[in-house]
């Protein structure tokens, strides 16, 4: 996964299905813009951070669309970071299988 300078702090990730965008709060602390399809952008995500020596400080949610949130849980789980949604959309997140979406509340 390419990372494109935008302006000042505010990168593009150019994922598989989607440009990301992140915000660098710092050198290594990052803030994450939506995080793609699970299948398709997870590992590639994880090689951007990693192999950055990024720490994933938070994740946005623009909307609840499977391609824009099917990697929150994993990363909230791997990083321990948090994740912002509109309260109307919260409790929807892509399934374990990463095809079709599921309500859950613990966003």
């Amino acid at each position: 996964m390419e990372l494109r300078h935008v302006y000042g702090r505010t990168y593009a990730a150019v994922g598989a299905t989607a440009l990301m965008p992140v915000y660098k709060l710092t050198e290594r602390d990052i803030v994450l813009m939506d995080t793609g399809y699970a299948r398709l952008d997870r590992s590639a995500l994880v090689n951007l951070i990693e192999g950055n020596g990024f720490r994933l400080r938070g994740i946005i949610c623009s909307h609840a669309h499977f391609d824009h949130t099917g990697n929150v849980r994993y990363l909230q789980q791997r990083y321990g970071c948090q994740a912002a949604a509109q309260i109307i959309e919260a409790g929807i997140s892509v399934n374990q299988s990463g095809n079709s979406a599921s309500t859950s509340s613990s966003m």
